[in-house]
């Protein structure tokens, strides 16, 4: 059996502290050619997921994680997805706050 996390609802529980709604597999082939944009330095997004493990009440806010050293940050040829690789950042490091 897998462990919760390594699925994409239990990552997704993880993040947010609260079950999906739904969930559907998506396709997302690696290029065989991207182009670096750059060092990545931080991560923006807004989110709702819960404040704390003991708190259930949830507000959309802005994140912003601090990615450091010897992260890129790379381009498909289409210009349309944005890969980030490198460096010793996970996401799931984002899970403390």
């Amino acid at each position: 059996m897998k462990k919760p996390a390594a699925t994409a609802e239990g990552r997704y529980k993880q993040f947010f502290g609260f079950e999906p709604t739904s969930s559907f597999k998506v396709e997302i082939p690696f290029p065989k050619a991207v182009a670096c944009l750059g060092d990545a330095l931080a991560v923006e997004y807004r989110s709702d997921k819960k404040l704390s493990p003991r708190d259930s009440s949830r507000r959309r806010r802005a994140y912003r994680h601090i990615i450091g050293r010897g992260v890129k940050i790379y381009t498909d040829p289409s210009g349309k997805c944005l890969y980030i690789t490198g460096g010793k950042f996970r996401v799931t490091d984002w899970l403390r706050g």
